[in-house]
């Protein structure tokens, strides 16, 4: 349900501009809508492991701000001096702390993003241009969590008889084993034959096409604001933001809807679940 269940391919194209824009924006409005949204979406997807994601980042971008602000020494505004006596500036603080929540809006999203771009859809989508790729990428996948369960066995059974070392070599020697049954069992399937295609339950609908459309026009208004400088902010030698009027709003806003897509998503789907539930 809601932003999950869209096609991968509008997926990847939102997380893809959102981390764009975390990275690139410099402006302390768009810091601050991007570490917002992307806060608020972690939360809501990932409750409390999501709350302890989000205060840790939150932490370590100040903490990072005051290292930051005390090895560099840029800037016009002295609030004071440090151990050594070299000045600290309000400027280099400010642009430590900008590089901090950049950085943790980026951690977030990335973290948004690994719970609703799962692992068939990275399949899905790398498929598409290499089916092959995505064959040992998919392989890979299921090997991991295989690996991790055939070392926990083989630790339980060899302490079971009194012997504590060899589980990695008697994992290696599994692994090799496992693969050279999976090649066999995937060459009888036809999996090396030309034109061989993949099943796939994802369908590029009429919401999605809506929805890209929707994505574009809110990134089309904020690339306005790029070229027009509404994005960037001078922190060297003192603080220059760019004049706040009526088309810096409009691109605010523009932003802020682009970042809200998921949260919004999200949260009407759930309402509509909960009405759905209340008329049964």
């Amino acid at each position: 349900m809601g932003f999950e269940s869209y096609h991968p391919a509008v997926e990847l194209i939102f997380f893809t501009a959102a981390a764009a824009g975390s990275i690139a924006f410099s402006h302390p409005v768009f810091i601050l809508i991007s570490l917002f949204f992307a806060a608020a979406y972690c939360i809501k997807r990932k409750r409390i492991s999501g709350a302890a994601l989000c205060a840790a980042v939150l932490l370590a971008a100040v903490l990072f701000a005051l290292y930051y602000g005390s090895v560099e020494h840029f800037g016009a505004t002295v609030i004071g001096k440090n151990r050594i006596g070299n000045d600290l500036t309000l400027e280099s603080h400010l642009y430590g702390l900008s590089l901090g929540a950049r950085g943790a809006a980026l951690v977030l999203w990335a973290s948004c993003f690994n719970s609703v771009f799962t692992s068939d859809k990275t399949v899905y989508l790398l498929g598409r241009v290499s089916p092959r790729s995505a064959l040992v990428l998919s392989i890979l996948f299921r090997a991991v969590p295989r690996i991790g369960e055939r070392a926990r066995r083989t630790r339980r059974a060899r302490r079971g008889i009194g012997k504590r070392r060899g589980v990695i070599s008697a994992v290696i020697t599994w692994m090799i084993e496992a693969f050279a049954v999976l090649s066999d069992s995937m060459r009888s399937r036809g999996a090396a034959l030309r034109g061989r295609r993949a099943y796939s339950i994802y369908r590029f609908d009429n919401r999605d096409r809506a929805g890209v459309v929707l994505m574009f026009a809110l990134m089309s208004a904020v690339l306005s604001g790029v070229m027009l400088g509404q994005t960037k902010m001078i922190y060297d030698p003192r603080l220059i933001a760019p004049p706040v009027r009526t088309a810096a709003v409009a691109i605010y806003g523009a932003y802020a809807a682009f970042c809200a897509i998921p949260l919004a998503l999200e949260t009407v789907s759930e309402i509509r679940l909960r009405r759905a539930v209340r008329s049964v």
